[in-house]
């Protein structure tokens, strides 16, 4: 056999990287402190010529006239609008294109790293955030801190140090192919087909940390129809590539062919000779597992979740699919006793089908060369630097980066998915204002009562309907935050239980025993009960992000998304409300979109909708769908969105930004108007859309775009802001849009 592993060479740190932390913390705090002393004096400038109406309220308050009864001068006010004129392009007009007028000023001064597919501000709290973590991470250890600690430093030490990962090279995933049966493009003559048989493969990858989902899936998940439970469950299997559109464009596609490229180097990297063979084989791979994403059914077809409920046995799922042995295999990969008469969730049946007709007539070398790839691909990070790079080509194709990220950063974001609640622990404890979680709070009461009261206002629902939707948005649970139990280590070190990383093992080697605990993890849920209210289901806080969950009819707001441009407890509301009220209203209407309204105020999915209402749904979603459908990115016209694939989130964007505004109404109404911002001449309401266009502010590369736009169920950020404003009767009036302006067209879409 010719496996191969050799040493690189790296790359000197950039200026940055090199300086101290305490040099970055005088850089950062300096650049602060004279933004805000700019952006003071400016203001000061703006309102000079206006009559004093008031005195100094408090050593931290002074009010002016303005296009608003007050201005407001404390440091959190001073900050938030030095942000927004920062961000702001004045010169366009906002019924021509608010997110240019919103963002305009923010593009023109960001600039794309080479390692950065794009820049976004969710992505720049995220580094915010990444940097705190290090600092934690990096820093001594508290004293008795917990044993999943230790864990969770070694994973991180192990990672940076480059120099040991260097040494072994590719040696760790030569040992692993060899022990899977080697892979037939590098041993050419050598390799045994006698011994081959996918399903070892393919259990043999499960039992050593691999992905074993990729012919087709097999897992434990919630049973849809009764959330009480788990259930075995079948779906098609994953791809190499992100999207089943990727592979049936052909190699024609730049992606696919950096693809197929990177397939060829790896094989010769690791030792195969004679480049036209190994290109050949290659190929048959390609043709391969395009014939498996032709077998199934793209994104826009599994909306609907009867659909994808079809409840089997072994022996049903043995006659649909006779050339794979399902006792051996469920046998494998579970870990409690399946008996003959388990009932499976099989997904598409159709799609298994054709995957045994593909298993069945396809040479075992070519099968063989496919899964050794998307081992050994799946492996390379963790690996040195010239195994690495043999990426480069796919991704710069892929994502329009080039080049890795800085080390640590790298690093710290592999610990999130495996530690991710030690992690949040550290949060925190460390970082976390309790004192947001009040006014969070007060956000998601006055933002979600509007909604029930927008339910009643509905003309287009029957009545029966109607209290139906009505008894399921009051029934919807919130949480903020984080849960308490990730401060008790007793009931952290339960999840940890089991886990035995080494020391002496390589980064490579603990890696793969990760993913095999959490693999364990998951598959073990199968005789436990679906329990809506476990603590783990929000014990995330270090996440950016929110979140609705249809089986439990719940809305989640962990603690690292209250903080940054989203909220900040010392600027005023229609800032937050703007921000991540959006946010909130959001995930609220989630439950109420073409995906969540399938399932009841309980969780389960059932059809609670009579049909008359039902059709006029769908014809309010249309309406959205083909809005959408419409929008194309400014860089190539040709991009169109998928209208389909994101109605969901479209819907809940739109009925989102609706409720957030109509809260913040309410809220004013019961508190009182606020006061302005210093250098801007906007009313409140004003610097509501300003806030919630603010949040979506971005710069993509092009393929990153394209990435989106295939794979994602969301809009890219323009649209985020742009789709729900034209829809918005509240917004036009607000910015005074003439009827038939581009932010204000004759034909709205709307339903919620």
């Amino acid at each position: 056999m010719t496996y191969q592993s050799s040493k690189s060479e790296q790359k000197n740190e950039s200026w940055w990287n090199t300086r101290t932390q305490l040099e970055k913390v005088l850089f950062g705090a300096t650049t602060i402190f004279a933004s805000a002393f700019v952006f003071v004096s400016i203001a000061f400038l703006v309102n000079s010529n206006k009559s004093w109406i008031g005195n100094i309220k408090t050593a931290k308050s002074v009010i002016f006239e303005s296009a608003t009864p007050y201005v407001c001068m404390t440091s959190g006010c001073v900050k938030a609008a030095s942000h927004i004129i920062e961000s702001m392009d004045q010169t366009v007009n906002p019924c021509d294109d608010f997110y240019r007028f919103a963002c305009g000023g923010w593009k023109e001064t960001k600039y794309i790293n080479d390692d950065q597919t794009g820049i976004t501000e969710f992505g720049a709290l995220r580094e915010n955030l990444n940097r705190k973590m290090r600092a934690l991470i990096e820093g001594p250890p508290k004293k008795d801190e917990p044993f999943y600690n230790d864990m969770m430093r070694l994973m991180y030490n192990q990672c940076m140090n480059q120099t040991n990962i260097e040494t072994y090279q590719a040696s760790p995933l030569i040992d692993d192919i060899i022990e899977m049966g080697g892979w037939p493009v590098v041993e050419n003559h050598e390799w045994r087909q006698e011994s081959f048989n996918w399903l070892d493969t393919i259990i043999k990858f499960r039992n050593k940390g691999f992905n074993h989902n990729i012919l087709i899936s097999v897992f434990v998940g919630p049973d849809f129809k009764n959330s009480t439970r788990h259930v075995p469950q079948v779906d098609q299997g994953s791809l190499g590539l992100p999207n089943r559109k990727y592979l049936l464009k052909g190699l024609n596609d730049s992606t696919v062919q950096a693809y197929y490229e990177t397939m060829v180097d790896m094989a010769i990297a690791l030792g195969a000779q004679n480049k036209t063979r190994v290109k050949q084989e290659m190929m048959d791979v390609i043709l391969f597992e395009t014939r498996l994403a032709n077998s199934t059914i793209p994104m826009e077809e599994r909306r609907n979740f009867t659909r994808l409920y079809n409840q089997m046995t072994i022996a049903d799922l043995t006659k649909i699919a006779p050339w794979i042995d399902w006792q051996k295999l469920v046998k494998s990969i579970f870990l409690d006793e399946i008996s003959k008469d388990e009932v499976f969730i099989v997904k598409v049946p159709s799609v298994i089908s054709r995957v045994d007709e593909i298993l069945s007539q396809t040479h075992p070398r070519i099968i063989a060369n496919y899964l050794m790839f998307r081992m050994a691909f799946s492996a390379l990070p963790q690996l040195g630097k010239k195994w690495r790079k043999l990426t480069e080509k796919y991704d710069k194709a892929l994502t329009g980066k080039n080049g890795e990220r800085p080390r640590w950063d790298t690093c710290m974001r592999r610990l999130y998915g495996t530690f991710g609640v030690p992690m949040s622990a550290l949060y925190v404890r460390d970082h976390f204002d309790p004192e947001s979680l009040e006014k969070a709070m007060e956000m998601v009461r006055y933002i979600h009562q509007e909604f029930v009261e927008s339910l009643e206002k509905v003309d287009w629902m029957d009545h029966k309907t109607k209290m139906r939707a009505i008894e399921k948005a009051k029934g919807i649970s919130t949480r903020i935050g984080y849960a308490k139990e990730i401060l008790n280590d007793t009931k952290v070190a339960e999840l940890f239980h089991g886990l035995v990383l080494k020391g002496s093992a390589t980064f490579y080697q603990n890696v793969q025993a990760l993913r095999k605990y959490w693999t364990d993890y998951d598959i073990k849920k199968l005789r436990e009960p679906y329990d809506k209210n476990d603590w783990k289901k929000f014990s995330q806080a270090v996440t950016i992000n929110a979140f609705y969950n249809s089986l439990e009819n719940s809305i989640k707001f962990p603690a690292g998304i209250l903080q940054g441009i989203f909220f900040d407890k010392n600027r005023p509301n229609y800032l937050n409300y703007g921000a991540i009220g959006y946010i909130i209203g959001h995930e609220i209407t989630h439950g109420f979109d073409d995906r969540g309204r399938q399932f009841d105020k309980d969780g389960n999915n059932r059809n609670w909708w009579e049909k008359e209402t039902d059709l006029k749904f769908q014809e309010k979603a249309q309406c959205i769908i083909d809005q959408y459908s419409n929008f194309h990115v400014l860089e190539d016209k040709n991009l169109k969105l998928n209208g389909v694939n994101t109605q969901g989130e479209n819907i809940a964007d739109n009925g989102g930004l609706k409720q957030a505004f109509l809260g913040y109404q309410k809220y004013v109404k019961d508190a009182g108007t606020e006061p302005g911002l210093p250098g801007l001449q906007y009313t409140p309401n004003q610097l509501f859309w300003i806030s919630s266009a603010n949040i979506w502010c971005a710069k993509l590369r092009l393929e990153s775009l394209k990435l989106r736009i295939q794979t994602g169920v969301h809009s890219p950020p323009r649209f985020r802001v742009i789709g729900p404003m034209v829809n918005s009767p509240h917004f036009s009036e607000t910015w005074k849009c003439p009827l038939g302006s581009p932010m204000n067209p004759t034909k709205k879409c709307t339903v919620w």
